[in-house]
């Protein structure tokens, strides 16, 4: 998320502060590894943020970010997890793919789950690379989970 406000724009985040236990997707974000950012396989929007830079030291100048950016993680029992952060104020589309043969995963059935700040909930199942779009509201963050079935 960019900036402060997105943190608190974001019920996934939210949440985790008003449990005892950890945030959902901490067994990935927090316990284990960021194994490489998504590169989407649809146009994604972009806008603009004035105020890039090092403070005093640096001019301050505009820049053009993505509205949309994924990273995949790892948990430590090899589950992947994507996750897709939507930094503005509408709903974007987001459309990736993730080969799990490339990640230790054999021909046997994955099951694809998404986190969500009550459950976890199935989504679908899969034996081949995943090709998903995930349609994001406003500010959400959203982690699906890929693991063995």
């Amino acid at each position: 998320m960019v900036g402060e406000e997105g943190s608190r724009q974001t019920p996934i985040l939210r949440q985790g502060y008003r449990r005892s236990r950890p945030l959902p997707g901490a067994d990935f974000l927090t316990y284990r590894r960021l194994i490489r950012p998504l590169v989407p396989t649809n146009k994604v929007p972009t806008f603009s943020k004035l105020g890039m830079g090092w403070g005093m030291y640096e001019k301050q100048r505009a820049t053009s970010l993505p509205s949309a950016e994924a990273r995949l993680w790892q948990s430590e029992n090899g589950s992947l997890a994507v996750v897709i952060a939507n930094h503005v104020n509408e709903e974007i589309s987001f459309a990736y793919a993730v080969n799990p043969s490339e990640y230790g995963f054999g021909a046997g059935e994955l099951q694809i789950s998404e986190i969500t700040p009550k459950d976890i909930g199935d989504l679908e199942v899969s034996k081949n690379t995943i090709k998903r779009t995930e349609t994001l509201s406003p500010r959400q963050l959203k982690i699906i989970v890929i693991r063995p079935r």
